[in-house]
């Protein structure tokens, strides 16, 4: 499996509903700042890398360079905020010193985020990470499934339903199509028997034939 953006992980976890903890993002963080190189950069999430193994890797060039360290310490207390949807107390106490001045230099950085994960345990760390990764990569991996409430297309008109629009009745056509669907919750309608539709319409002729000879005998009287 390859590495993953950050900003990538960050936003796929947001959407699942389950983003960064407080804890995973202030590692991340840490990681970061240990990883920079010599000549000053600031910080961004497009410019980190997170491996399935839970290894976080800068690509130096999708870094811009900073102008001081104090440009890049006030880089990495703004990427751990961006990581959190509601930063912590003690992360917005940190960012505010940061901005301030009253921490100064990468190792005092270090210090400070380090204490932010106290008792801290890098392996735990980095399997929790790289735990994420992996839901995040299968993720992407799994086909997305479609809910089963389709409704079947009716078919198309025949060319000639401009002149014969009983097509719409005809078998496999949309009215007979939706008249074949029943609603689970309800009991299908009943079908009619020509046949006992016949003998019932036989029966009243002969009983108002029955009426009418009775009638006329009685008149005669």
């Amino acid at each position: 499996m390859e590495p993953v953006k950050l900003d990538d992980l960050a936003a796929s976890l947001a959407r699942r509903g389950a983003p960064l903890t407080p804890e995973s993002a202030t590692f991340i963080t840490l990681e970061c700042v240990e990883a920079l190189p010599g000549s000053p950069r600031v910080l961004s999430a497009d410019g980190v890398l997170v491996a399935p193994d839970g290894v976080v890797t800068l690509v130096e060039e999708a870094l811009s360079p900073a102008l001081d360290d104090a440009e890049v310490l006030r880089g990495a207390v703004e990427l751990l905020e961006s990581l959190l949807l509601v930063p912590s107390a003690s992360v917005m106490d940190l960012a505010e010193r940061v901005r301030e001045g009253s921490v100064q230099g990468r190792a005092a950085l270090v210090a400070e985020l380090t204490a932010l994960l106290v008792p801290f345990n890098r392996s735990a760390a980095r399997r929790m990470l790289g735990r994420l990764v992996r839901e995040h990569q299968r993720g992407l991996a799994e086909p997305a499934v479609l809910p089963d409430d389709r409704v079947d297309a009716a078919p198309p008109p025949p060319e000639d339903a401009g002149a014969d629009a009983t097509w719409l009745d005809r078998p496999g056509g949309p009215l007979a199509h939706a008249a074949d669907e029943t609603d689970p919750g309800e009991s299908p309608a009943p079908r009619r028997d020509p046949q006992r539709t016949q003998g019932l319409a036989m029966l009243v002729l002969s009983a108002v034939a029955l009426v009418g000879a009775a009638w006329f005998l009685w008149s005669r009287l």
